[in-house]
């Protein structure tokens, strides 16, 4: 089991956090009387989807599930594209973003993550799931994460963001279409960008994760030549209640 003091939600959220991750050596009673110790105000925990029992445990001592998350790798490998997937591909261009990060932080804060465990739990508000979003963002830049926008004509219509791992492995942290581009197709072109960049930065793989609250996202990935590594059901509990 790994415990991480999460101390980033507190400014993104408000909230003391700890982030579990549950692994296969563990038992029940070891996981028993670890909960016992998890006195932040704000628990995440994370347990690989074979450990089955453990979903039940959770739920027995008052944790409610909230999604599943997929970590995925794609080998470097672009698909085949059909003629309708490149004609929109190549209606569009995508830049590296310079310092000027209002633009998208706007677009975040119009509500542009809806279906991930923040956004949907009412013991928050849209402003601190947005503000969450925000703060995962500049916390990549200092790390050294690239962010790209893409633009349709005069539009910029949406971002992603990468991240180098090693010399061998590129992480897509991040990415969205903003709402009002959102029914023009785009979201298979910005996974394809994020793919297309990183194989000209000579990487050999690409990671990334998803949660399944996002159908379209799931479907995409797969249809991109990813893979699955790992999935994980998320259950959370809220030891101190901040409803909207």
């Amino acid at each position: 089991m790994k415990i991480i003091d999460a101390f980033w939600e507190e400014r993104n959220l408000g909230v003391t956090c700890y982030e579990v991750i549950i692994e296969d050596s563990d038992t029940i009673s070891s996981i028993k009387d670890s909960l016992v110790s998890l006195d932040k105000e704000y628990i995440v925990i994370k347990v690989p989807t074979h450990l089955n029992k453990i979903n039940f445990l959770l739920q027995e001592n008052g944790y409610k599930f909230m999604e599943t998350t997929i970590n995925c790798v794609n080998m470097a490998e672009l698909p085949e594209l059909d003629r309708v997937q490149k004609r929109v591909l190549d209606s569009l261009i995508y830049l590296e973003m310079n310092d000027d990060f209002s633009e998208l932080f706007q677009e975040i804060e119009l509500n542009m993550f809806e279906d991930d465990r923040v956004s949907i739990d009412n013991h928050f508000s849209r402003e601190q799931a947005n503000k969450r979003y925000i703060g995962w963002i500049k916390d990549e830049i200092n790390k050294g994460s690239q962010t790209y926008k893409i633009c349709f004509k005069n539009d910029v219509v949406g971002f992603f963001l990468l991240r180098k791992e090693d010399e061998q492995t590129m992480v897509a942290v991040l990415g969205g279409i903003y709402k009002r581009f959102r029914s023009f197709g785009f979201g298979f072109c910005m996974n394809y960008l994020e793919i297309v960049e990183s194989i000209k930065q000579n990487v050999s793989r690409i990671k990334t994760s998803f949660s399944t609250n996002n159908r379209a996202s799931t479907s995409m990935h797969f249809s991109l030549n990813y893979r699955l590594e790992e999935q994980h059901n998320v259950f959370v509990k809220h030891n101190t209640y901040n409803e909207k």
